[in-house]
């Protein structure tokens, strides 16, 4: 499985668990899917890169380039690169489905 194909799942089980998968069709959950996994894989980014080192950074860019890099290899990569990943991946992931959240049960009704 893919970091995307992590992300995807995580992004479906929010719709799910918000209760907007049962009020949109199939064709709106693959819209929204993708679009809500490029804001969390932004968020990801945004927190992550700035702490690479050079070196990592490289390697970073490395795999990015690849296109084919597993997702053994992107753990790996982070648990490495960053020691607290596991801990600050689940703190993104919660922030982000709190905000979610917040603005999806505070749209107008």
């Amino acid at each position: 499985m893919s970091q995307t194909d992590f992300l995807q799942e995580y992004v479906v089980a929010l719709l799910d668990e918000s209760g907007l998968a049962k009020e949109i069709t199939p064709e709106q959950i693959a819209t929204y899917t993708s679009e809500l996994v490029s804001i969390v894989e932004e968020r990801i980014g945004l927190e992550f890169v700035p702490k690479l080192s050079t070196a990592d950074f490289n390697t970073f860019t490395s795999l990015i380039n690849k296109g084919t890099a597993t997702s053994g290899e992107w753990q790996q990569f982070w648990q490495k690169a960053i020691p607290t990943f596991t801990t600050d991946l689940k703190a993104i992931l919660q922030q982000f489905a709190e905000d979610f959240k917040n603005v999806l049960f505070h749209r107008a009704d």
